[in-house]
C-alpha cells in the first residue's frame, strides 16, 4: 500500500501567464527574461543585442524562437536555470493555505557548469601530470589480457587498452585509493623498469589520462560536493588556477546576492571571465543556475479530501501495472535474460557482471538494449477490454472517460513485486475554492527522491526530505560522467546512501564505494539480484537525478535496470490511455476518482507527414486548419512535444510557426485542451502556473535479504579437442530427434566404453543441439570428430536435418552444478542420462514422456533426499496446480502405481527399469555433498540436474516441465 510522503514539492514559472501574450517588443526589455535567456540560450541573447544587423527571415525566425523561449518562462513548470523554481513544501494544508500566501522572494544559486569544469580540469591534469595523485577509474574491469571501460566520454562505444606490467602495478597499487605520480613510478620502478628514464613516464600517464584508465584527484565528485569548491580544495595553495577559480567563486557568490532580473550584466562579466579561463571545444554553458522560492509563511499543498484521492490513484496505478498483461518492453526483455541465465548458470549462483554481460563468454545484454521494443498491452486484457468499451462509450455520448477502482478486476498479487517508492507529478488549480488535480504530462519517477536531489545546494529542508526519503535499503548511488558530459549537471546530487559507486571521476566516499569489478549477479525465486563479492550483500543501485540511462552506456543502464527489475519496475508503466494514442488521433478526458489523468487530447502523428511535405507556411496552415475543424478542435490549446509543453493559440500564425517548427523535431506530438480553474496563487501572489511533485512511499513492502554468499568459480574453460570436443549443431527444431537417431547408430557402432557423450537442446538466436564428446586424448577426439563428419555430418547437412556446424570453447557449468570438483561427477551422470534417452526414449510419444518425465523428477528427488518431508517440500515449492484437471483424467491412478513401485510390487513404472543405470552416478556425485553446496543451494542444484533432464527429454518447453513437476507432486 502507498501513501504520500508529508512534504511535496513546489515548482513554478517565475514569469505569470500574461507574460507569454506581451508584444516581442516589451518581452525582449524585460529585465528578468534577459538574465532569463542569458542562462538559457547565450546563442539567442547575444542575436537580440545586434538584432539589426540580420535579415528579415533571420528576424523572424528570432522573433519565433524568442516567443517560445516567453511561453517557456510563464507556462512550463520544470526547473530550469532562472525560468521557474522550487519549494519544499507540506503536504497537508493543515499547516497553513497556500491561498494566504502574500509574498515571495526568488533566490538565485549559481555554480559551475560541470562540464566546463571537468574539461578544464583535464586540461590541467595533462599539463601537469607529475603534480596530482591517481586511481584507477572504478569502472575498469579486466577481460584476458585487456583492460576495459564500459563507455566513453568522447562517442567511442568502448575503450579497452593492453593490461601491460606498468598498468597492472597501477592497477595493483591504486585499484581503491589514490597515490601520487612519483608513488606510481617508484612503484614501476620496481618491476624491473629501472633503466626507463624519468621523461617517458609522464607520456605514459597522459595516454592513460585521455583514455580515462585512471582518474586524478582534482576530478569532482558529481554527488555531495561543490564541484568548484572540491577544486579549490584539491588545487596546491601555490597554484595558479586556484587563484584565478578562487576569484571566479567570489563573482558568482556576488551574483547570487543580485534579485532577480538585476543579474544579466554580472552573468556576462563571469562567462568573459570563464572563457578567458578556458574556452570549451562545442561548449556554450558555463554556469548552472536553479532557484529556491522563499515564501513569507509555511504553508501546504492538498486539502485531506485531495490527500484521500492522490493515494488511491497511487495504488491504483500501482496494482494497474501488476496485473495487465503486457508484451514487448523492458520487462519482457529481462524475463527472457533470467531464462537465459539460468540455463547458463543456474539458481542463486554469484557471478560477475561483467563476465555474464559478455557476449562471448557470458549471455550479453537483453535483447531490449540492443533495438528498443515498444510494451504494448495485450488486446484481450480484461482491463485493456473495459477501457476500450468505454472508450467507445465515450465517443458515442460525448463525454469523459470516467472509471473508479471497484470497476477493475485486481487479483491479489504478491507485494514484493511493488515498487519500493515512486514520484507522481500533479498540475494543480483552483475552481470554486475547490482543488482541481491533473496527472502531470510528464507523470512522475520510479523512485522517491529522484526529483528532489538535484536541488539539495538550494535549501536545508531539500536535503531533510532526501533523507527522510531514503529507505534504508543496501543501496549504492550510482554516480558517474556520463557520455554526453554537457548533460552532468541533471547528475549533480545529495545521497544519503551507505555505499556508492563513482565512474569516470572521483568518489565523494571513498571508503564506502563499490568497483564495477564488485558486482555480482544471480537470479533466485524468478528474480535478477545484484551483490557485493567481497560481503555478499545485496546491492540496490539508485540514483536521486532525472537522467534517463537509456541514454547511457548498457552497464551503466543495466545496473539500475537490474535493481528495478529486483524490486518490482516502476510503477510509470504503459496504461490502458497511453494505448489509445496509440491507435487513435482522439482521445477524450479520462478521470479517476476526480483527477484527470488523461486530458482530452488529439495526435498529430497522422497528419505530420502531410505538412511537412509542403514548402510554404500557407500551405501547412490550410492543411492544419482543415484537421482543427475535422475534429472540432478548440483555438485554445496546449502543445505537447517530448518533455515540453507550451500554450497555443491556434488562430495566431505566429504560435503554428512555433508549431510547425517543432513537430519537424519530434515525430510523437500531441495537443490537448488547458486546464480547467485558475492558479491557486491567482488571489495572492499572481497568476502563475503550479506543479507539485508528491513522492509515494510502500508502507508495507518486503525486500529480498538473502545474503548467502557461494563461492565462484567462473575461470575454467577447455578449447577445443583439449578435453571435450563441444559443437553446437544448428537445424529446424522439429527435426533434432532425426539429428539424435543419427547419433544412437553412430555411438552404437563404436561400441567402446572409453567415449563419453552428452547432449542438450538450445536456443541461441537459432535452435540447435550442443553436443560434447570425450575420449582418452585430444588426438583421438580430434578422430573422432573426423569420423562423426565423415558419417553422419555430410548427411544430416545434405538432407537439411543440420545447416550449420559451430566447435566452440567448453565452459563447464561448475557453479551450477557444485564446484570444479564436483561438474565431473555431473558430467558423468549427463552422459548416463543422455544415452537413457537416446537408446530408450526417442519414439515415444508426448504424452509417454510426460509420464517418463515425471517419474524421471521423482527419481532425482528421491536420491536427493532421504526423507519424505524434504520430497514433499522441494515437489510443492515447483508445483502449479494448472494441470490438475489433466492428471486426473489420465487413465490409471499413477500414484497407487508408484506406491506399488517403492513396495517393490508390480507397477506400471516397471518399465521404466533402464533409469536405475543412473543410481551409482548420482550417489558418487552426492558423496561430495558437503562440498557442492558451497557453490549452490542443495535443491538448486537438484533443480538444475531435472530442467537439464527435461531438456534431453523434450527440448525447451516450459509447459511441459511444468506438468511433469505437477503430475510428479500427484503422483508423490
Amino acid at each position: 500500500m502507498y501513501k504520500a510522503y508529508s512534504r511535496c514539492m513546489l515548482r513554478m514559472p517565475l514569469q505569470q501567464k500574461a507574460f507569454m501574450s506581451q508584444k516581442f517588443e516589451d518581452i525582449i526589455v524585460n529585465d528578468v527574461f534577459k538574465e532569463q535567456l542569458v542562462v538559457g540560450s547565450p546563442s539567442l541573447f547575444r542575436s537580440l543585442r545586434n538584432l539589426n544587423r540580420f535579415s528579415d527571415k533571420k528576424k523572424n525566425n528570432i522573433k519565433i524562437s524568442v516567443q517560445s523561449y516567453a511561453k517557456r518562462a510563464s507556462f512550463r513548470t520544470t526547473p530550469f536555470g532562472c525560468f521557474s523554481g522550487i519549494n519544499i513544501s507540506n503536504l497537508s494544508d493543515s499547516f497553513g493555505n497556500c491561498s494566504e500566501i502574500k509574498n515571495f522572494k526568488v533566490r538565485k544559486v549559481a555554480t559551475v557548469d560541470y562540464a566546463w569544469l571537468l574539461s578544464l580540469v583535464r586540461e590541467y591534469e595533462l599539463k601537469n601530470v607529475d603534480k596530482v595523485s591517481y586511481k584507477m577509474n572504478s569502472g575498469l574491469f579486466l577481460k584476458g589480457d585487456r583492460a576495459f571501460l564500459p563507455y566513453s566520454l568522447d562517442k567511442k562505444s568502448e575503450i579497452n587498452v593492453k593490461f601491460v606490467v606498468p598498468l597492472r602495478v597501477i592497477y595493483k597499487n591504486c585499484k581503491r585509493e589514490f597515490k601520487s605520480y612519483l608513488q606510481l613510478v617508484s612503484a614501476i620502478q620496481e618491476e624491473g623498469y629501472n633503466d626507463v628514464p624519468m621523461e617517458v613516464f609522464p607520456s605514459f600517464f597522459k595516454e592513460l589520462l585521455k583514455n580515462n584508465i585512471i582518474i586524478s584527484k582534482l576530478r569532482p565528485p558529481i554527488c555531495n560536493e561543490d564541484p568548484l569548491q572540491y577544486v579549490l580544495r584539491e588545487l596546491d595553495s601555490d597554484s595558479l588556477l586556484r587563484e584565478q577559480l578562487f576569484n571566479l567563486k567570489k563573482k558568482i557568490d556576488f551574483y547570487n546576492e543580485s534579485a532577480l532580473g538585476d543579474g544579466t550584466e554580472l552573468l556576462s562579466e563571469i562567462i568573459s571571465y570563464m572563457k578567458s579561463l578556458h574556452k570549451m571545444e562545442n561548449g556554450d554553458n558555463f554556469l548552472k543556475i536553479d532557484s529556491y522560492l522563499d515564501f513569507d509563511s509555511d504553508f501546504g499543498i492538498f486539502s485531506e479530501k485531495s490527500i484521500d484521492k492522490i493515494n488511491s490513484l497511487a495504488n491504483m496505478m500501482s496494482l494497474m501495472n501488476q496485473n495487465l498483461k503486457k508484451k514487448g518492453g523492458l520487462k519482457e526483455s529481462f524475463d527472457e535474460f533470467s531464462l537465459k541465465f539460468l540455463d547458463k548458470y543456474g539458481e542463486n549462483c554469484n557471478v560477475p557482471l561483467t563476465e555474464v554481460l559478455d557476449s562471448e563468454k557470458g549471455i550479453g545484454f537483453p535483447d531490449c538494449y540492443n533495438s528498443e521494443l515498444d510494451e504494448n498491452i495485450m488486446l484481450n486484457d480484461p482491463i485493456m477490454l473495459l477501457f476500450e468499451k468505454k472508450y467507445e462509450k465515450a465517443l458515442m455520448n460525448n463525454e469523459k472517460i470516467e472509471f473508479s477502482i471497484d470497476e477493475l478486476q485486481f487479483s491479489t498479487k504478491d507485494n514484493f513485486h511493488t515498487s519500493e517508492s515512486f514520484e507522481l507529478n500533479f498540475r494543480i488549480s483552483k475552481i470554486d475554492n475547490n482543488q482541481k488535480l491533473y496527472l502531470g504530462s510528464n507523470i512522475g519517477s520510479g523512485q522517491a527522491g529522484r526529483s528532489f536531489g538535484r536541488f539539495y545546494h538550494l535549501n536545508s529542508e531539500v536535503k531533510r526530505a532526501l533523507k527522510e526519503l531514503d529507505l534504508k535499503g543496501t543501496n549504492v548511488e550510482l554516480s558517474f560522467v556520463p557520455q554526453q558530459v554537457r548533460i552532468a549537471n541533471v547528475m549533480e546530487n545529495y545521497s544519503v546512501e551507505s555505499k556508492n559507486m563513482s565512474l569516470f571521476t572521483s568518489s565523494w566516499d571513498i571508503s564506502n564505494e563499490i568497483l564495477l569489478e564488485d558486482v555480482m549477479l544471480k537470479c533466485s525465486d524468478g528474480n535478477l539480484y545484484l551483490s557485493d563479492k567481497n560481503t555478499g550483500e545485496i546491492l540496490n543501485f539508485t540514483m536521486k537525478n532525472m537522467l534517463n540511462t537509456k541514454s547511457q552506456g548498457k552497464i551503466v543502464r543495466f545496473l539500475i535496470d537490474v535493481s528495478e527489475y529486483a524490486y518490482g519496475f516502476s510503477s510509470l508503466s504503459v496504461y490502458p490511455w497511453d494505448m489509445f494514442l496509440k491507435e487513435h488521433i482522439y482521445v477524450p478526458e479520462i478521470v479517476f476518482n476526480g483527477i484527470t489523468i488523461s486530458s482530452e487530447q488529439w495526435g498529430l502523428f497522422e497528419i505530420r507527414n502531410s505538412i511537412l511535405n509542403k514548402n510554404t507556411f500557407h500551405e501547412k496552415k490550410k492543411i492544419f486548419k482543415e484537421f482543427i475543424e475535422e475534429y472540432d478542435i478548440p483555438s485554445s490549446v496546449i502543445f505537447k512535444y517530448a518533455d515540453n509543453e507550451i500554450p497555443m493559440n491556434l488562430l495566431e500564425d505566429l504560435d503554428l510557426k512555433i508549431l510547425f517548427k517543432n513537430l519537424k523535431k519530434y515525430p510523437f506530438s500531441i495537443i490537448r485542451v488547458p486546464d480547467e480553474g485558475e492558479s491557486i496563487f491567482k488571489e495572492t501572489l499572481g497568476d502563475y502556473n503550479v506543479e507539485v511533485v508528491v513522492p509515494f512511499i510502500n508502507v508495507n513492502n518486503t525486500f529480498f535479504k538473502d545474503n548467502q554468499l557461494y563461492e565462484n568459480h567462473v575461470d575454467e574453460y577447455m578449447t577445443p579437442f583439449e578435453d571435450w570436443v563441444y559443437m553446437k549443431l544448428y537445424g529446424p527444431r522439429e527435426r533434432q530427434e532425426e539429428l539424435l537417431i543419427s547419433l544412437k547408430k553412430f555411438i552404437g557402432n563404436l561400441n567402446s566404453p572409453r567415449y563419453k557423450f552428452f547432449y542438450m537442446r538450445y536456443r541461441e538466436g537459432k535452435d540447435h543441439v550442443r553436443l560434447r564428446f570425450k575420449t582418452s586424448s585430444s588426438q583421438e577426439n580430434f578422430e573422432l570428430y573426423q569420423k562423426l563428419n565423415h558419417q553422419v555430418f555430410s548427411t544430416l547437412l545434405k538432407i537439411g536435418v543440420i545447416n550449420n556446424i559451430d566447435i566452440s570453447t567448453y565452459f563447464p557449468e561448475s557453479n551450477r552444478y557444485g564446484g570444479p570438483k564436483a561438474i565431473r561427477y555431473a558430467e558423468n551422470i549427463f552422459c548416463k542420462e543422455s544415452a537413457i534417452y537416446v537408446n530408450n526414449c526417442l519414439n515415444l510419444s508426448y504424452d509417454e514422456k510426460l509420464l517418463l518425465a515425471s517419474f524421471m523428477i521423482l527419481n532425482y528427488v528421491e536420491k536427493f533426499y532421504n526423507d519424505t518431508d524434504n520430497m514433499m517440500i522441494f515437489l510443492k515449492n515447483n508445483y502449479t496446480n494448472k494441470f490438475k484437471k489433466e492428471f486426473k483424467n489420465l487413465s490409471l491412478d499413477y500414484s497407487i502405481e508408484y506406491n506399488k513401485y517403492r513396495e517393490g510390487l508390480p507397477s506400471e513404472f516397471d518399465k521404466y527399469a533402464y533409469l536405475s543405470c543412473l543410481t551409482e552416478e548420482i550417489n558418487n556425485y552426492l558423496k561430495n555433498k558437503a562440498y557442492i553446496e558451497k557453490y549452490n543451494s542443495f535443491e538448486n542444484i537438484l533443480g538444475s540436474f531435472i530442467h537439464l533432464s527435461m531438456n534431453r527429454l523434450q527440448g525447451i518447453d516450459r509447459e511441459f516441465e511444468e506438468k511433469a513437476y505437477c503430475f510428479a507432486f500427484y503422483i508423490f
